[in-house]
């Protein structure tokens, strides 16, 4: 061996065990790299490079791999290049590996190599024993530099920069700073660390006994796993715990797979604060006798249970139910630590009992009336009232509309009905009268009424009414007298208090069974209602008495009014026992004669004679223009009243005749109208102002008149009948000659176009002239005088003057025939050939025309033609316009074909044959078959059996299909 390469005693780094038990503070990082991992596994041969500093590492130009192969001194394998960052590692693998950054080993170091890395060509890290060959590896405590994963340890945070003393030939360092595993490259990439110290960031529980306290650990490393119960455990690989209750905490980092690589430290979590009760919910018993109440403690926090008896007993739910009114002492506290406590009072009271203090009556109006007043004056407000023992309930303390009697009013609060207090009232009433039966006088003659009732009445106010029923009618009297016989019932009301009232039935007043005397009268002759009174006998049949009836009076009959049969009553006098009994006796009505009615009468008329009997009646006549039963109209006029005076002895009336005297009248005549002389005949109208007369004059016959041949104004003469009582009269008539008209007309210029016109010249006649047209159908005579922009058609037109002298016309507006083009077109002789034409056909319209084709061509007919499509515009001199199309084909030809085929061998063979041959067709020829995928020829092989089409065409488009 070289010692020469060896460093000297002194330079040695003493190696011993190193364990980081280090409260608080671990190793402290370095400044330059270290081989982190030596893997040597066959093919498989890896070094990896820690930075265990806080900044990045350039390697390029500083920093390089070395090996000593079997102790020969070290040649260089790899100068590094690039950097490597804070806390990062680089791997380098032999050419055979599967897993490296750069690959740096043409064979990678075996068990007995050793590696340097060194810094500016000296090393600062050694894997083995520089100079020295242990054989096949180095070894120590179970590791070796063969066959294994060696990985150092996280506590380890620089290299070897020594190289160990030789003899002997060892790795001194392999068993205190080395963990070894089995060969493999799954821990390649990442080192595991821990360095410098470890620190803690705690939250102490918020309230006194709570849960929810943490810890979070901070340190640098990785791999790591932490603990807050020291060495003890459990380990987990997060830094942060939670749910902590409040105390002093072994905090203990570690890597995972290096357990003598830890720090231990110390962190405390202050107890909280006491815990604070933020409200309290209570909800009182709802009811008087019902313990509904509820106490809810609202706390801001977990593990709680709570106590409303001062801590007696405790409970997990904040919410307590079921309570009666009370004071409750309220108590929280956490389940972890029963001395962080927390007390507090509450109360659920009970509802209120309502009072009634006083209730206030008004009595009722009369005995019987729903009037009585209860005004109940009771406390706290928002009540309920009753006065039925609480079937019903009202909001109003005040009850109205109500009878007399006793009363259980009852008053409960509105939102705790079984809280209640009760009182009984009275409703008074007026005192009742009261009525008893003294006397009864009883009927002493069959059908008479002469019975009596005594009554006596107490009680009440003392002024009463009485209301008295039965078979006669009775006043108002405590004792009524002249009763008929009969059942009877009296009412005795309070004249204060008409409903308090008191009652007696079935009185009963009795009379003889036997009927009384019926006296005999004497007869009473018929008279006329014209005649005097007549006395009548006061004593009939022995009996006195009175008369009564119509007419009578005071014991004499009047017939003055009446008529027919009429009948009297005679009554007998109370003395005797006798019934009435009656005579009927006939009074005539007086006849009013129905005098003979007479004709009106002119002034001029002659006198005339009346008649001295009317109506079989006989008499007299009177009055104006009357002379010995003969009236004189002459003098008079108007309305006149004679009276007919009936001669004594006859049950008659005098009777009125009225006549009329008309004055000669001179009628007013109504206005003739004005005619034409061509007009028809008139009638002329004979009643005239209410008076009917004959025409004459110029013109009349049989009351009409006729104009015809005349002209200017006659007067016509009306002459009453003679029956009219009336002076003749006349009136004049116009009669006019008739307008002239004459018309120019412009017919339509093209057919179905409407720009014809109609103008009128009138003349003579009476102006002005009024026009009518037929095109509106109103005959209004409101038209203008001339029409323009007119169709063809009929048109009727009326002039009528001021003398409605009418004169009409009428005028055909006639359109030319309609523009017709027929278009003859001539195809092409084959395609291609242009020898097409078209001639056309021009009928209707208005000559000449102008033609102007699709092609631009103004000529009528066209030649030379290819075939296509040709449209031609053709207008008259009107400019009306007609157009056409035509379109030119060519004449189609056929190919001659011979087909020659050849039929399969046999059914399931394909070896048919189809062979074509075109004749006289003009080359190209193209071949189109039915067979999918055929070939543009005339030749088709190989074919099954089956049926095939073919469409042939050459380069003049003539086809053949077969």
């Amino acid at each position: 061996m070289n010692h020469s390469l060896h460093p000297t005693l002194s330079m040695l780094r003493l190696y011993v065990a190193v364990v980081c038990v280090c409260t608080y503070l671990g190793g402290v990082a370095q400044s330059d790299l270290f081989i982190s991992e030596y893997l040597e596994d066959g093919a498989t041969k890896c070094i990896e490079i820690f930075n265990p500093t806080n900044t990045s590492i350039t390697l390029t130009g500083s920093y390089r791999l070395r090996i000593g192969y079997n102790g020969a001194a070290p040649q260089t394998l790899r100068n590094l290049t690039g950097s490597i960052g804070p806390k990062q590692t680089i791997v380098a693998c032999s050419s055979g590996s599967a897993y490296a950054n750069f690959q740096v080993f043409t064979a990678g170091p075996n068990g007995n190599d050793v590696v340097l890395l060194e810094k500016d060509m000296s090393p600062i890290d050694i894997v083995g024993n520089i100079g020295c060959d242990p054989g096949a590896e180095w070894s120590s405590a179970g590791l070796s530099t063969q066959g294994m994963s060696l990985v150092r340890k996280g506590c380890i945070n620089d290299g070897i920069g020594s190289d160990p003393p030789d003899p002997p030939c060892d790795f001194p360092t392999l068993a205190t700073e080395w963990l070894g595993y089995t060969a493999g490259t799954s821990r390649l990439g990442s080192h595991d660390y821990l360095y410098g110290a470890i620190s803690s960031t705690t939250v102490s529980p918020s309230f006194c006994g709570a849960t929810d306290g943490s810890i979070e650990i901070i340190a640098d490393g990785n791999g790591l796993e932490f603990s807050i119960n020291g060495q003890a455990g459990p380990f987990t690989p997060t830094n942060s715990f939670s749910g902590l209750v409040a105390g002093t905490y072994d905090i203990y980092v570690r890597i995972a797979e290096d357990h003598s690589c830890f720090i231990q430290g110390e962190a405390t979590l202050d107890e909280g604060p006491p815990i604070a009760i933020e409200d309290v919910h209570i909800q009182s018993p709802s009811d008087c006798g019902i313990n509904d109440g509820m106490i809810e403690i609202v706390v801001n926090g977990d593990n709680l249970e709570y106590s409303i008896d001062d801590g007696a007993t405790y409970q997990s739910d904040p919410i307590f139910t079921n309570l009666a009114p009370a004071i409750y002492e309220i108590a929280v506290r956490t389940i972890t630590n029963s001395s962080c406590t927390t007390f507090g009072v509450v109360t659920l009271s009970a509802p209120i009992i309502p009072m009634i203090h006083s209730v206030s009556t008004t009595p009722v109006s009369d005995c019987a009336a729903v009037d009585g007043v209860a005004l109940i004056n009771a406390t706290p407000f928002n009540l309920e009232y009753s006065i039925d023992n609480g079937q019903t309930w009202s909001l109003n303390s005040e009850f109205r509309n109500l009878t007399s009697g006793i009363y259980m009013v009852i008053v409960r609060n509105n939102s705790a009905p079984s809280c209640r207090d009760s009182k009984t009232i009275t409703i008074d009433s007026p005192d009742y009268p009261e009525i008893t039966l003294s006397d009864i006088l009883h009927v002493d003659c069959k059908g008479k009424s002469n019975g009596s009732i005594t009554t006596l009445t107490s009680g009440g106010s003392g002024s009463y009414h009485y209301t008295w029923s039965g078979p006669t009618a009775i006043g108002n009297t405590p004792s009524p007298i002249d009763l008929s016989a009969g059942d009877y019932s009296v009412t005795i009301s309070d004249a204060a208090f008409n409903q308090c009232q008191d009652t007696i039935e079935n009185i009963v007043i009795t009379e003889p069974s036997t009927d009384p005397i019926r006296p005999q009268l004497t007869s009473l002759a018929d008279v006329c209602e014209l005649d005097e009174p007549i006395a009548l006998n006061k004593t009939q049949d022995g009996i006195t008495g009175s008369w009564s009836g119509p007419g009578v009076a005071s014991n004499f009959f009047d017939p003055g009014g009446l008529n027919g049969m009429i009948t009297l009553t005679f009554t007998p006098e109370e003395q005797w026992c006798a019934s009435e009994a009656n005579r009927s006796l006939s009074v005539m009505k007086a006849q009013i004669p129905g005098l003979m009615p007479i004709s009106n009468l002119c002034i001029t008329d002659d006198p005339v004679d009346l008649d001295d009997v009317q109506d079989g009646i006989s008499g007299q006549w009177s009055g104006p223009g009357v002379v010995g039963n003969q009236f004189f109209p002459n003098g008079l006029d108007g309305k006149i009243s004679l009276s007919f005076v009936v001669n004594a002895g006859q049950c008659a009336i005098d009777n009125d005749l009225a006549i009329t005297v008309y004055a000669l009248a001179n009628p007013v005549l109504d206005p003739l109208p004005q005619l034409c002389e061509n007009n028809p005949v008139i009638p002329l109208p004979t009643f005239q102002d209410g008076i009917l007369g004959e025409w004459s004059g110029v013109g009349v016959q049989d009351n009409t008149f006729d104009p015809e041949g005349l002209s200017g104004t006659f007067n016509l003469t009306f002459q009453p009948l003679s029956s009219q009582c009336a002076s003749q009269a006349a009136q004049p008539i116009v009669v006019g000659s008739s307008p002239v008209l004459s018309v120019t007309k412009n017919n339509p210029t093209c057919f179905g176009k409407a720009n014809g016109s109609i103008v009128l010249s009138v003349s003579e006649g009476t102006v002005p002239y009024v026009i009518d047209w037929d095109i509106d159908g109103l005959g209004e005579y409101d038209d203008e005088e001339n029409l323009s922009n007119l169709p063809a058609g009929r048109y009727i037109v009326s002039i009528k003057d001021q003398s409605n002298c009418i004169v009409s016309d009428t005028i055909n507006l006639k359109h030319p025939e309609e523009l017709s083009v027929i278009a003859e077109g001539k195809d092409e002789s084959q395609k291609g050939a242009k020898d097409g034409e078209i001639n056309l056909k021009v009928t209707g319209g208005s000559g000449p025309y102008t033609y102007l084709w699709s092609t631009g061509s103004t000529m009528s007919d066209l030649k030379n033609l290819a075939n296509g499509s040709y449209s031609v515009t053709v207008t008259d001199r009107y400019d009306c316009i007609s157009t056409t199309q035509v379109t030119i084909d060519f004449l189609s030809c056929t190919i001659p074909i011979q087909i020659v085929k050849t039929d399969l061998s046999c059914p399931q063979s394909n070896d048919g044959s189809i062979q074509v041959i075109a004749n006289n067709a003009q080359e190209p020829v193209h071949y189109q078959w039915s067979k999918s995928n055929a070939p543009d020829t005339n030749q088709l092989q190989e074919l099954e059996a089956g049926t095939y089409t073919l469409t042939v065409q050459d380069a003049q488009g003539c086809i053949t299909n077969e």
